[in-house]
């Protein structure tokens, strides 16, 4: 059974503020075609469908095992699921937002993951279980924001399949800085596809767990000084791998 708030328009919502309870065949839709906040916590192992072409945003700390899809629209998770659940993003659909949704997550070709609501960072997988991104991921920038620029932080496995590709746009000042981590996990597969609008002056590499910025000027240093070596632990700019006293940063000029 489902229960649909909306059928497209800019109504259809809950008049209460009390948790919703999804048993496993439930499954909650959101239908709108605006930007609606649904605050109430939702829990049970039912599925939740983000079903309209609007923006729909998850405040409240949640507890769903079962089902997230992003069927269409935008789906912002800024609350924090307690429960691991199988998260999907179908093509033409997007998900973000600055909290947790733990699991596995599949993103189809067409499909984009886009970390923050503005900058940000956006948390999600499990150890154990492999997520995969077909589609894109959208990194927003702006140097003179608190945190510079969006992180995807994988807590599992990733993959990137071929299709996979990673889009930057720049929100306000230019990027700054030698080393900056775009998309962090426990073990990484694959590379993207294609990159657009890679922010001036740099590079975008990658290590056994990390997909990362690197600074032109500061990556021809890394080449010399640690030939074939991608581990941030190793080359990032506050290491020192020969234990002098002295950052690699500081080494570098």
């Amino acid at each position: 059974c489902s229960l649909v708030l909306g059928d497209g328009g800019a109504t259809g919502s809950i008049q209460h503020a009390a948790p919703i309870l999804l048993l496993t065949t439930a499954e909650l839709q959101v239908n709108r075609s605006d930007s609606f906040t649904l605050p109430n916590p939702i829990a049970g192992s039912g599925s939740f469908l983000q079903a309209g072409a609007g923006t729909v945003t998850l405040t409240a700390d949640n507890s769903l095992s079962g089902h997230v899809i992003v069927g269409r629209g935008t789906l912002l998770i800024n609350g924090n699921n307690l429960e691991a659940s199988t998260n999907s993003v179908l093509a033409g659909a997007i998900l973000g937002g600055s909290g947790t949704l733990p699991g596995g997550l599949t993103v189809a070709a067409g499909g984009t993951v886009s970390p923050g609501t503005g900058i940000g960072s956006f948390s999600t997988g499990l150890p154990g279980r492999t997520s995969t991104l077909n589609g894109k991921l959208l990194i927003e920038y702006d140097s003179s924001s608190p945190a510079p620029i969006d992180l995807l932080q994988m807590n599992g496995p990733l993959t990137l399949g071929a299709g996979s590709t990673v889009e930057f746009d720049a929100l306000g000042s230019p990027l700054a800085g030698a080393v900056h981590i775009i998309a962090s996990s426990t073990a990484l597969t694959g590379t993207f596809g294609s990159v657009t609008d890679l922010p001036p002056g740099y590079v975008l590499a990658r290590s056994s767990a990390e997909v990362y910025l690197i600074e032109s000027g500061y990556q021809s240093w890394i080449g010399r000084a640690f030939p074939g070596i991608a581990d941030l632990e190793v080359i990032g700019p506050g290491a020192d791998p020969d234990q002098d006293g002295l950052a690699n940063m500081t080494e570098s000029f």
